[in-house]
């Protein structure tokens, strides 16, 4: 412990320069698919479009697409099987020899880990009998059906994407058929794939590289807590990829990076010094929202703080699956969803194949193949009706209906299944212009798989067309991998960022002498015959606050006790902006450093505390007083 002295801060653009590095790559662990991308340092010196995709992934029908599923596959000891769509087929083909309860298969496991770690939040705001009446809670995050439990209110307002709980190394993840492993091996198994597959690319290609000539660069969402920024560094570590050579990515962020550098598409306003405008990257599971500025120089500002929300293309699929339990019935769908694996697999390829389609012009009904689990269940459920017989008794009779042992859904049916996630999305783009910093902004930029619908943006622009600034709506090519190419320009160009918002107040944990007049007499301790109050959250940069890059923060810490041997560097944060005491309801520990003090002795020992902020990441270095020696630090690794 130790005792509060004064904070002082000043600005500096300095920024520890990079080692010599051959290539940028860039991993994506995404929702619903994953991928990399790369570039050779001296090929970008000269263009900075010349970033390479991973090749093409092959799935079913012979499809291409440059991300893969996010869908992981180990088999019975825990080991590497398969990814993507590969894991998919492996898994289809265990389930129909019934091997499947065997192995462990994991799909959209990002969106699981900041869902869990979300609950507590959630858990405070509304009551649960409803949905522990209706079904376990457990089987609501298997099928992805949370809104359901939650009376039907989207995501993101129960959990307002402020998670602070504690995430450990111990968190463990679900797998399909409900067994459990630690999330961060998952994750790990899941780069060092994607990183072997790169390795392995280059070498096909003649390139001899190792993993110290790579400049790594991970994605993660910008609105991510530093909590979740350290359980992915700590993952890629496990990974085999060296911790000095990885930089985390913010994907909003580097998707704003992207569209100032691609080429082809001509002249934009983004492209104009002093033009301000908002970046949405809507991914399968959540969606980032920032508002830049471009400067004289080309460089980027972050204005405010943004915004997102866990909404994205899943809670489409989400609305479709609701509407079926409403129509069908829990009981039905309760059956199929758990045992009919391999249906339900194909079922929602069908869906996510068909919605990809979908415009918000079309007449033509929206046709998906009943599966013949579920026709049989139905008939089971409902006294042997069929379903064309379920649905003409159903409230949507004249919105979809069963032809050729296909379901056929009107347009305007399949719109609703996009309007929730949509008009959510919108709210918090509104949100992000309501600031006083985007009265000038008249520019909307769409990125992430889910910006390549034509339905989400005729919805997003309907829901936008009054009430904001926003005069034009754009969504470059292959929205899908802004986020990828632009961590690979980013990679290269680190100082196109020039400034970024801070989005949690931070602060140390301290002791201050104890003032009865104004300190709570509970918090009192003795030490020495000293009256202190402990625990105090002393901040030294507060949420909302402008960090250009390299922006420096001072603190200092002095020892409260003779022959102390020990300083301790309790590192806190909240969304708040002026948090009491460290453990607060809306606080959480960051990180904790012990500072081994060289030659303890009766004196008191001060410590400078140095936080560099205005990088996706913060930095500390410490520098003794008295021996004048400083010692650069990084955050040990999450709490097990």
């Amino acid at each position: 412990m130790s005792v509060t002295s004064s904070t002082r801060s000043r600005a500096s653009v300095t920024t520890i320069p990079d080692s010599s590095f051959t290539v940028v790559v860039a991993l994506d662990v995404g929702t619903a698919y994953s991928g990399y991308a790369y570039a050779f340092r001296k090929e970008m010196d000269e263009n900075m479009d010349s970033v390479i995709m991973n090749s093409p992934w092959t799935g079913p029908d012979k499809l291409s697409t440059f991300k893969a599923p996010t869908h992981l596959l180990l088999n019975e000891k825990r080991e590497f099987e398969a990814f993507g769509y590969e894991a998919r087929k492996r898994y289809t083909e265990l389930c129909n020899q019934g091997r499947h309860e065997r192995c462990f298969y994991f799909k959209r496991f990002r969106t699981k880990l900041f869902t869990t770690q979300a609950l507590s939040a959630c858990l405070k705001k509304q009551a649960l009998s409803a949905c522990f009446k209706r079904q376990a809670l457990s089987a609501c995050f298997k099928w992805q059906l949370l809104s359901v439990c939650f009376k039907w209110q989207p995501l993101s307002t129960c959990f307002k994407w402020q998670p602070l709980s504690v995430l450990k190394a111990s968190h463990t993840l679900k797998d399909e058929t409900g067994k459990s492993l630690q999330a961060i091996r998952v994750f790990a198994i899941t780069l060092r794939f994607l990183k072997g597959h790169l390795l392995n690319t280059l070498r096909m290609r003649g390139k001899e590289v190792s993993t110290e000539d790579i400049k790594w660069m991970v994605t993660v969402p910008a609105v991510c807590n530093d909590l979740s920024k350290q359980f992915i560094r700590q993952a890629c570590v496990q990974a085999g990829i060296p911790g000095e050579r990885l930089k985390i990515a913010l994907e909003g962020e580097v998707a704003s990076v992207y569209c100032q550098h691609m080429r082809g598409v001509g002249k934009l306003p983004i492209h104009a010094a002093g033009c301000s405008y908002v970046v949405a990257d809507i991914g399968g599971g959540k969606t980032d929202i920032i508002l830049h500025h471009r400067r004289p120089d080309g460089r980027l500002k972050e204005m405010n703080k943004g915004g997102g929300c866990m909404v994205g293309a899943n809670q489409v699929e989400n609305a479709f699956l609701q509407f079926l339990l409403r129509v069908l019935g829990a009981p039905a769908m309760r059956e199929f969803l758990d045992d009919c694996k391999v249906e339900v697999l194909e079922f929602l390829q069908s869906f996510e194949a068909s919605k990809k389609l979908i415009t918000s012009s079309q007449t033509k009904p929206v046709t998906v193949l009943v599966p013949v689990g579920l026709e049989r269940i139905c008939r089971k459920k409902h006294n042997g009706e069929d379903m064309s017989g379920i649905l003409q008794k159903s409230m949507y009779k004249e919105k979809v209906k069963v032809v050729d042992n296909h379901f056929h859904f009107d347009p305007s049916l399949c719109k609703d299944f996009f309007r929730v996630a949509c008009s959510e999305i919108a709210r918090h783009i509104r949100n992000v212009l309501t600031d006083k910093n985007a009265k000038e902004c008249t520019v909307l930029i769409l990125v992430g798989g889910m910006a390549s619908s034509s339905m989400v943006q005729d919805l997003i622009k309907l829901e936008l067309e009054s009430g904001t600034s926003i005069q034009r709506i754009f969504v470059p090519p292959e929205p899908e991998l802004a986020a990828l190419k632009g961590a690979v320009m980013f990679g290269h160009q680190p100082k196109s960022i020039f400034q970024r918002v801070i989005r949690y107040t931070y602060g140390l944990r301290k002791a201050k002498l104890f003032n009865p007049d104004i300190h709570p007499h509970d918090r009192l301790v003795s030490i020495h015959g000293v009256d202190f109050i402990t625990d105090v959250f002393c901040p030294f940069i507060s949420a909302g606050s402008r960090a250009p890059v390299g922006f420096m923060s001072y603190d200092s810490l002095t020892s409260i006790e003779p022959m102390q041997k020990v300083i301790e560097i309790d590192v806190y944060f909240s969304p708040e902006l002026n948090p009491t005491f460290v453990n607060d309801k809306h606080c959480a520990l960051l990180g904790k450093i012990e500072y081994q003090i060289p030659n303890p002795s009766k004196e008191e020992r001060t410590i400078y505390v140095e936080f560099i902020f205005g990088d996706t990441e913060l930095f500390i270095n410490i520098t003794d007083r008295k021996t004048a020696s400083r010692f650069k630090n990084s955050f040990p690794e999450i709490e097990k």
